[in-house]
């Protein structure tokens, strides 16, 4: 963490006289935005079932199958970044990546903290016994409901992936989680 720059305290000030807020007062000190990553990143399991169904093209949603568990250990990496811009926008990126299964998944996010309105945008794709499985993700895909937002894709026969991500405005802080859940042999 650090201290905010001086011309980062003007932005600040600056954004809030656009909101109508009384300048001849000092800018609040605004703590920054920290990212946290799940405390348990999910890996896949050692050995994957036999079933091979065929790759998904597009988003959405679809139906269920079978038992189903959801991929959990230790070979997966998280990244993050975030930041709160001049104009009262609050923007992150999430990046998980598991080399094992050649899964990599992305998203971008802001929220504009004046109006509530969000710009989502995400992609990646995996692989999964010897198939491989795309995503492409926009704010129209996503269930967003005031300062969170969720996306779900259910290839069916339990392969199934989410992604929710929330903005706290009390701690100025984004958290995502990403959860896929394999179909068990």
């Amino acid at each position: 963490m650090r201290e905010l720059t001086k011309r980062e305290l003007q932005l600040v000030a600056g954004a809030a006289a656009a909101a109508d807020v009384d300048p001849s007062e000092p800018p609040t000190e605004i703590p920054p935005i920290v990212v946290n990553p799940p405390s348990e990143p999910p890996t896949f399991p050692p050995t994957l079932p036999p079933e091979n169904p065929p790759p998904p093209t597009g988003g959405g949603g679809g139906g269920g199958g079978g038992g189903a568990e959801t991929v959990t250990g230790d070979s997966w990496e998280y990244k993050d970044s975030a930041e709160l811009d001049g104009s009262g926008i609050a923007k992150a990126s999430q990046s998980w990546i598991n080399p094992d299964h050649n899964l990599a998944f992305n998203v971008s996010e802001s929220v504009n903290l004046t109006d509530g309105s969000w710009n989502l945008a995400g992609s990646g794709s995996f692989t999964w016994n010897g198939s491989t499985y795309s995503l492409a993700m926009n704010t129209d895909q996503f269930s967003i409901s005031g300062l969170n937002a969720s996306y779900s894709y259910d290839w069916g026969t339990g392969l199934k992936f989410d992604f929710t991500v929330k903005y706290d405005t009390a701690t100025n802080q984004y958290s995502g989680q990403a959860t896929l859940t394999v179909p068990t042999p």
